[in-house]
């Protein structure tokens, strides 16, 4: 049994009544954008994004970010900017190459602000952090101090299923 505060999505396609041949993309689509529009709606701070590749959910929070947030921080942990904000998170806690410096408060925040001098935390910001699986630190990161920010996250890649305590998560099977 899901926890409550889970968006399940499993079998979409199948119980679909406009499944057919060649339309599953369409209406993966559809309904996945919709559970996007209500967690943005519910207020919940972060979502984890997950399921089989090839499937354009990337290409569909990409698409959605765009079109429901003014600001957009994207970061994929398997290119360079990727391994560029990670060295900034290692940074500010305490753990990287600048370890001389005293361990932040809050180092998520100041790794987005190091990494993206333009963050800025409020309502109408998403950072989208792309195959969140190559870093538990900051998977457990984003989930522990969520709630001291008012921007949103949204993770896509697989995840650490036994630690999704504070993580909405929705599954394209």
């Amino acid at each position: 049994m899901l926890p409550e505060d889970l968006i399940p999505v499993r079998g979409l396609l199948d119980k679909s009544p406009f499944h057919k041949e060649g339309s599953d993309k369409m209406y993966l689509a559809c309904d996945v954008y919709g559970k996007l529009e209500k967690w943005k709606k519910d207020g919940r701070s972060v979502l984890e994004l997950g399921g089989v590749g090839q499937y354009g959910k990337v290409c569909m929070v990409y698409q959605f970010a765009e079109e429901n947030f003014s600001r957009v921080i994207s970061i994929n942990l398997l290119e360079m900017d990727g391994r560029q904000f990670l060295e900034c998170y290692k940074g500010a806690a305490g753990m990287g190459f600048a370890s001389g410096f005293p361990k932040s408060e809050n180092p998520l925040y100041d790794a987005l602000r190091m990494f993206h001098p333009d963050f800025t935390d409020t309502e109408d910001t998403v950072v989208i952090v792309d195959e969140i699986q190559e870093s538990a630190e900051l998977y457990h990161q984003i989930r522990e101090s969520f709630h001291r920010f008012r921007c949103r996250f949204i993770l896509t890649g697989g995840g650490y299923d036994e630690y999704r305590g504070n993580v909405n998560h929705m599954d394209l099977a």
